[in-house]
């Protein structure tokens, strides 16, 4: 398994979880006031990302270089696995808890989701 196209994926993990880490930190020392930012959802939506962009980059390697219609599904099916992933977890996470995610909540997660998306594309490009 070739790491360096992995190395991407894990510095913007680290360092979106490092973020919401001081956050929440300054958050609960009192320095600053989150609002509605649910903290531990985000997190979790991050952890989740990197563990779905790991399987596809798994399952992408293993995909024909001289097929490009095969690699091209690969990219698209792992993309809609992700989203429904996403779409799903939100969903019983609204209904576990009772209490409405609020739309920044889910602003922020579509961001960290897409940033995963750009980064997955790019190994694409360059296989």
């Amino acid at each position: 398994m070739k790491s360096k196209h992995l190395l991407p994926i894990i510095i913007l993990f680290s360092l979106i979880m490092g973020g919401l880490a001081i956050i929440n930190l300054l958050a609960s020392q009192g320095s600053i006031t989150i609002g509605k930012l649910k903290i531990p959802f985000l997190m979790t939506v991050n952890g989740m990302l990197l563990l779905m962009s790991v399987v596809n980059y798994l399952r992408f390697i293993k995909s024909d270089t001289n097929n490009p219609n095969a690699m091209v599904r690969s990219v698209m099916l792992g993309t809609l696995l992700k989203l429904m992933v996403f779409a799903g977890s939100a969903l019983a996470y609204a209904t576990q808890v009772k209490t409405p995610l609020g739309m920044m909540n889910l602003i922020i997660a579509m961001a960290f989701y897409m940033s995963f998306t750009w980064l997955e594309i790019k190994w694409v490009i360059r296989k």
